[in-house]
This record gives C-alpha cells, sequence and structure tokens, in this order.
C-alpha cells in the first residue's frame, strides 16, 4: 500500500528540491558577482540536502499515510476485510477523508528523527 508512493515521493520530491536549491543559488551569486564563475561554501552545500531531505520526509509522509493506515486497520482485524469495506469505513465515519491521516503526526515525528 505504502512503499511505492513513499518512495517515488521521496527521490523526485528530493531531486525537484535540490536541484530548485542550487539552480536559485547559483543564479542569484551569478547575478551578485562580477564574474560568471561561482562557488558553492561548504555551509550550503550542507544546508540545501537537508533541508530538501526534510521537505522530501514531509512529503512521502503525507503521501504514503492513507495506505499505511489502511495496512494497519486490516492488519488489526486479521486481514479478513477487503480494502474496499475499510476506505468505505473510514468514509463513513466522522472524521471523513481526514480519518486516512489518523496519525500523521507521530510520523512526522518518527521520519524526522530519521532524517
Amino acid at each position: 500500500y505504502k512503499q511505492v508512493p513513499y518512495t517515488i515521493t521521496k527521490n523526485v520530491s528530493f531531486d525537484l528540491f535540490t536541484k530548485t536549491a542550487y539552480r536559485t543559488f547559483i543564479l542569484s551569486t551569478a547575478a551578485a558577482a562580477t564574474t560568471a564563475a561561482t562557488s558553492v561554501p561548504l555551509s550550503t552545500k550542507l544546508m540545501i540536502p537537508l533541508t530538501s531531505a526534510v521537505l522530501a520526509s514531509v512529503l512521502s509522509c503525507v503521501s504514503s499515510q492513507p495506505g499505511d493506515m489502511l495496512l494497519s486497520v486490516a492488519n488489526a482485524n486479521g486481514g479478513v476485510r477487503k480494502t474496499h469495506d475499510i476506505c468505505r469505513d473510514i468514509m463513513k465515519s466522522d472524521r471523513g477523508f481526514r480519518g486516512f491521516f489518523v496519525g500523521i503526526k507521530t510520523r512526522f515525528i518518527h521520519v524526522g528523527i530519521i532524517v
């Protein structure tokens, strides 16, 4: 349920965030510099991937949480209920669509510690 969206979101968003940040940094420093050749400081080389990893982790949690919720409910019931029935029950609950995101704060903390 959850590994494919998590992995795709993590890899693609990390790549996009990192490329965009480096491109923005290089363009802004090249415009301010008198020469076209600019080097990226070590602190920036560390902060860009770290920030990109944090943002990618948040997006990955959001994209995979519904699948994780379905998997948790299915396992809690011994795997006898169909996914369609679980989805319907979550949507009919008082939380509605938000029911798919129960426990996401805990996942943010978990993934934040890993990053």
